[in-house]
Formats: C-alpha cells, structure tokens, sequence
C-alpha cells in the first residue's frame, strides 16, 4: 500500500507537469497573437507569417521552460525572421530594428537580447534562411 507521502508526491508531479503544459499553451498562444497584431503594421507576405510560424511551433516544441513577456518574444521573432531574410534591405524601413521595435512597442535592446538567444537556442545563423525549420516539420 502506497503512503500518503508517495501517492501526494506522484499527485504533485502530474498537476505540475499539466500546469506547466497548461502555462506553455497559454504563453504560445499569446506569443502567436502579439506576433499577428505587428504583422498588421510590416510589409509581409503569408509565406512570412507561415515561416514565423514556424519559427515560433518550432521554439515552443524545443524550449521546456518560457521566461519574459510574449510581447517581448514575438518581437524577438519577427525582428530575427527579418534579420536572416534580410527584410530590411527588401520590404524598406519597416523591418529595421529601430522601426520593429517601435511597431512592437518593446525596447530595442530588449528585443535584440532576445533574438540573438533565440539564435543560439535554436541554431540559427544569418544566412540560414529558416530552411532548418522545414526538415523538422
């Protein structure tokens, strides 16, 4: 017969491990409506939304433990998304770092802390071109 202890332990295990799923799915969801919201004010085609997207499934499949506020990380993801397809250079000011953070409403040293994490969390160079995120779905 399992003690009081073992059978509250194993009780507090699975409501933590479904919180934390629970807290995961809210922080993703969030992070995903931040990131619609800056879309509406950068030029962007939808085959940049899917890959953003992407971006975010992938980080969010990857990362066990989210830190920060979603604003802050759909920033972090646009600005780098930007970055690495060089939107700067092909949709205009908009994508510049100054101009993402401004639409983002988050601070530009915040964002680009943020997006150079995300870059070594997620093994992503500047030429990169998010084309690792389409083998891994």
């Amino acid at each position: 017969m399992k003690s009081f202890a073992s059978t509250f332990s194993l009780y507090h295990i699975c409501y933590t491990v479904v919180m934390s799923h629970r807290i995961k799915e809210q922080y993703l969801q969030e992070t995903q409506q931040f990131i619609a919201i800056f879309l509406k004010n950068l030029p962007h085609t939808k085959e940049d939304a899917e890959k953003i997207d992407k971006i975010v499934r992938f980080y969010f499949r990857k990362k066990i433990i989210q830190s920060g506020k979603a604003n802050n990380l759909a920033a972090a993801i646009i600005w780098l998304y930007g970055r690495i397809n060089f939107m700067q250079e092909s949709e205009g000011k908009k994508w510049a770092q100054d101009s993402v953070a401004k639409i983002c409403g988050v601070s530009k040293s915040t964002m680009g802390a943020k997006a150079a994490l995300l870059m070594e969390e997620l093994d992503i160079e500047v030429f990169s071109r998010v084309k690792q995120f389409n083998k891994h779905n």
